[in-house]
């Protein structure tokens, strides 16, 4: 009966997080996936092909992160305080093939796997490949790892090796494994401000096993890791919610200086900014919901706007609308509207709800922000008409615009 080699990528490929050493100096997070690959070798005159998949699905079958114990090296990490995470999946979860070698050219099995990297609130990371010894294993006998990079179809007997490629497709070119946890970079990304990012890669496994090689299973554990740096979030203000705001912070705070802070009512986050008129002012719409607004959420009545602003926050003044647009050199054209609603202040034609309606009306076209300055003038039914901000079309722009209180506008909310 002829011998049987199988190889096999472990089925539950878990993931875990841990750093070493020399990065904890450096701030920095990584997180490990761990595969277990096995090739197997069956001896010819047992021929219970059966058994020798169940032993290898039960060595398979349950991986963790390794611990310090069995890492001397190796340290938990907490989480970074931007919350940086790095999610390691696999695909499939249980890989194997079947190959029988009948002479002393060996036969030739490789597995491929799809790895799924999922990176958050990075400043940077890197991909690694790696493993605590570049053999496969079993007891005394060992198949080493290739001297240099070679094909498939070049795999020499008594071989294996790995190939690493981005995306789905393997790569053919298999070279030794790394006798080292981390290993070798083998993709990263520079960028230092990385919110969201997910990237695939193939990880291919092949061995070539010649008759001569006494039966077991070979084995080596093959680790994933992607070591990140934390994003660097710079705390402008000192501060961290929008209620710690006071006239003191602002004042302490240099012009330019913007940052998110996030409202403790509800945990929503806006962006703060020291404008050039010297105030602290949202450069966000203030999208508080309020449990018994006239309004869908972002659009408030006078009354409502008066007391919706976080505590340390309040509606500006019509001067004060108007010291920012002088700050700006905001007039009625077409390259001041390209300012009010450009970066920095990001002003947005929200449009607005006319009283009794639900809804906006005028979105794209013009937008309106409650001031908290009473104009001099009163109508029969007793309203009370409001100054506001409001621009339109591509060049009009008014702070002093007026409206009945009882109308809906958009909220920017000012330091106090």
């Amino acid at each position: 009966m002829r011998s049987q080699n199988k190889c096999q990528v472990g089925r539950e490929c878990r993931t875990g997080c841990l750093s070493y050493r020399n990065f904890n100096a450096l701030g920095r997070a990584g997180c490990v996936g761990l595969a277990v690959l096995a090739f197997m070798l069956v001896n010819p005159v047992v021929g219970n092909s059966a058994s020798a998949l169940e032993e290898i699905d039960e060595e398979g079958g349950d991986m963790t992160a390794p611990s310090p114990a069995d890492d001397p090296d190796a340290v938990i990490m907490p989480a970074a305080a931007t919350n940086s995470t790095v999610a390691i999946s696999f695909s499939p979860t249980s890989a194997n093939g079947t190959v029988t070698p009948i002479d002393s050219n060996g036969a030739k099995a490789k597995v491929d796997v799809k790895a799924t990297v999922r990176v958050q609130n990075s400043g940077g990371y890197s991909v690694y490949v790696g493993s605590n010894s570049s053999q496969l294993k079993n007891g005394a006998n060992v198949i080493e790892s290739v001297g240099s990079t070679t094909t498939y179809a070049n795999l020499p007997v008594n071989r294996w090796g790995y190939s690493f490629a981005s995306g789905t497709t393997a790569a053919d070119s298999y070279k030794a494994m790394p006798a080292t946890l981390r290993g070798t970079a083998l993709d990263s990304n520079n960028n230092t401000n990385i919110k969201d990012e997910t990237r695939n890669y193939t990880l291919s496994f092949a061995a070539n096993i010649g008759a001569d090689k006494p039966a077991g299973t070979y084995t080596n554990q093959v680790t994933m890791s992607v070591v990140s740096s934390p994003l660097e979030v710079t705390n402008k203000f000192g501060i961290e919610t929008m209620q710690e705001m006071t006239s003191a912070v602002c004042s302490q705070a240099e012009a330019g200086a913007s940052q998110q802070l996030r409202d403790t009512r509800d945990g929503k986050s806006y962006l703060a900014t020291k404008l050039d008129d010297g105030k602290c002012w949202m450069t966000q719409n203030l999208d508080y919901s309020l449990s018994n607004g006239k309004f869908p959420t972002g659009y408030y009545t006078w009354n409502e706007a008066k007391t919706v602003c976080p505590s340390g926050w309040g509606l500006p003044t019509s001067s004060e609308f108007r010291n920012l647009l002088s700050a700006y050199s905001i007039t009625s054209s077409e390259s001041s509207m390209t300012k009010l609603m450009g970066s920095p202040l990001n002003f947005v034609k929200n449009g607005y709800v006319k009283s009794g309606t639900t809804v906006a009306t005028g979105v794209g076209e013009r937008g309106g922000y409650w001031s908290s300055t009473i104009a001099p003038y009163t109508i029969d039914d007793d309203s009370v008409i409001v100054y506001l901000l409001s621009f339109s079309g591509t060049d009009k722009i008014q702070s002093d615009a007026m409206s009945e209180d009882s109308y809906g506008y958009s909220v920017r909310c000012i330091a106090k």
